[in-house]
């Protein structure tokens, strides 16, 4: 969804480790970590939102995002603690869109291929 060698992948590949320390050791409280998880969310609805006013086809992904950035959103700002198995279920669908192809750069060229 997002270029592997962009600032925006490497932000949401630290914010997938912040929720895999913070899921490990289940503290009560890591909102600075999960906050980064949310921003993260939000800077790859952005870039999706964009791809969708230049005309591509992203209502899936968008829908995904959304679903995750709301999960996230609720296993973080309960009215005391951390909800754990939100947090985990967030995660884990971050993950999976982390997985998945990356979108071409502006210049066409494939998300792995050399600038020319």
């Amino acid at each position: 969804m997002l270029p592997y060698d962009s600032d925006e992948h490497a932000h949401c590949r630290s914010a997938l480790g912040s929720l895999d320390r913070i899921l490990e050791e289940k503290p009560e409280r890591h909102h600075d970590e999960v906050l980064e998880a949310v921003r993260c969310m939000v800077t790859m609805r952005d870039a999706i939102i964009a791809r969708r006013r230049g005309g591509g086809d992203v209502d899936d992904e968008l829908e995904q995002v959304n679903a995750v950035l709301s999960v996230l959103t609720a296993g973080s700002f309960p009215v005391v603690g951390l909800r754990h198995e939100r947090l985990a279920r967030a995660r884990d669908l971050l993950a999976c869109l982390m997985e998945k192809e990356p979108v071409a750069h502006p210049d066409g060229r494939h998300p792995d291929e050399a600038p020319p």
